[in-house]
């Protein structure tokens, strides 16, 4: 059996689909589920906490394509969540740059921990992406960043400063009632 390689100008020609999730490793296409309720539950948490506390430019952007790897063989990702600085990107641009994330965050599941633990965390780190985050959704929810990690409440200081209650990201608890409780 041969594998076709493709290049970056075939990835980016073939139409959108939104019925799997496409990546590229290597040349090679990857085609995997879309994630279920509960990780998408976790990554729109996750992302409404962070930019509620980003600084200006910071955005966050869910589930977008980062070419970790122009040259052939290419490279495409789709991390779950990336932070990029809005003033910088090319919002009209079907892919981001790898250049353009300042951190990529993957919400890791049972199928994926390989390749978020090994080969995705080389990948970034190679394309420049400073910050690299994982998240496993199950509680107690927990966050990894470098070789630390954490459950509960957790402070980083780098690439800003922001505060996560990981225990949040699995309440069904609308933001509005924690607010009134406080």
């Amino acid at each position: 059996m041969t594998t076709r390689l493709w290049t970056l100008g075939e990835w980016t020609a073939l139409p959108e689909d939104t019925s799997c999730r496409f990546e590229l490793e290597d040349g090679v296409m990857l085609v995997g589920p879309n994630p279920g309720p509960r990780h998408q539950f976790v990554a729109t948490k996750l992302a409404l906490a962070l930019q509620e506390q980003l600084p200006e430019p910071w955005e966050v952007l869910p589930a977008v394509e980062v070419i970790t790897r122009p040259a052939f063989p290419a490279c495409v990702r789709v991390p779950d969540i990336v932070v990029v600085d809005g003033n910088a990107i090319d919002w009209n641009a079907e892919q981001l740059a790898a250049a353009d994330v300042l951190v990529a965050i993957e919400i890791m599941e049972p199928g994926t921990r390989e390749a978020d633990t090994g080969r995705k965390r080389l990948e970034y780190a190679e394309a420049g992406i400073r910050h690299y985050w994982m998240v496993v959704p199950t509680p107690p929810v927990s966050l990894t960043v470098g070789s630390s990690s954490a459950t509960g409440r957790v402070v980083l200081d780098l690439p800003f400063p922001i505060e996560l209650d990981l225990t949040e990201l699995t309440s069904r608890r609308r933001r509005t009632e924690r607010m009134m409780n406080r």
